[in-house]
């Protein structure tokens, strides 16, 4: 078996194998979602990612064939803002052009989407399949992103040892290095803060735990959505100009108007916003 599998990524593979059924135990909440495959990457500056998945013969064909990505995932990546979700649909064209969907359909590894998150000096990327039967998965997706960025923080927390990347023989090597094809700050972000900045509300509406209609001022918004960002009560009184007190006095506001007491509830409530 070996033999058929010395290639460069060798070494990533057999990770791969060693944790799949841990990684599968991790995403079985998913099938409830009609989800029937997952994967997770996370590609560095230098050309090097890491990669895991929940199908094993998806797992060989990536490990084996694939050194580069596509120009549709490319330019996904270069528009990824930093600390923020981006997401897209697949397949968005005819697959039988494209190696990879074609490889992902005789699979029945279809009707999928990936959510991108730019962390500066990385790119994560979470992959959600369901399979070739199964209709109206992109309306789904659409509708529900939060449910999907909910498992993000789940999988964060439950698969924290098996996506540490300290240990080299766990990661993959691509051609090119990520920096040759991502732009750390998107071109679109000045254009989309000016249009925030136009549309924006003295009070924004959130629905509370008892399902009322909350209002939150603009620096507890503000703060919020910071929160969403992963950032740090530091991070967000540098940003915001306030002290650090200043940041969680906000917060401690908006558990109290809201009802909500946990990061993770505050985040899904601003996301459903």
């Amino acid at each position: 078996m070996q033999g058929t599998l010395d290639f460069t990524n060798y070494s990533a593979y057999k990770y791969n194998e060693s944790i799949l059924d841990k990684l599968k135990s991790i995403c079985e909440p998913l099938e409830l979602l009609g989800i029937k495959a997952f994967c997770y990457g996370r590609l560095f500056k230098d050309g090097t990612y890491l990669r895991l998945g929940t199908n094993k013969d998806w797992n060989q064909y990536v490990f084996q064939n694939v050194f580069s990505y596509t120009p549709t995932f490319q330019k996904v990546i270069n528009e990824a803002e930093i600390n923020k979700f981006h997401c897209f649909l697949w397949p968005l064209a005819n697959y039988e052009n494209d190696t990879l969907l074609s490889q992902l359909y005789n699979l029945n590894i279809w009707h999928g989407i990936n959510v991108i998150e730019n962390l500066g000096n990385s790119i994560e990327c979470y992959g959600f399949a369901a399979d070739r039967y199964t209709d109206n998965m992109g309306n789904f997706y659409l509708n529900n992103k939060e449910l999907l960025e909910q498992f993000i923080i789940y999988f964060r927390v439950k698969a924290k040892d098996l996506i540490d990347s300290t240990n080299k023989e766990k990661l993959c090597f691509l051609n090119s290095p990520l920096e040759d094809y991502v732009s750390l700050k998107s071109e679109n972000e000045k254009r989309i803060k000016d249009y925030i900045n136009l549309i924006k509300v003295a009070r924004t509406p959130v629905i509370s735990k008892e399902g009322k209609v909350i209002y939150l001022s603009e620096q507890q918004n503000k703060c919020l959505l910071s929160l969403k960002e992963g950032k740090t009560t530091k991070e967000i009184a540098k940003d915001l100009n306030l002290s650090p007190r200043t940041v969680e006095t906000y917060i401690n506001q908006v558990k109290i108007k809201t009802g909500f007491q946990r990061k993770s509830e505050l985040i899904c409530m601003v996301t459903k916003k």
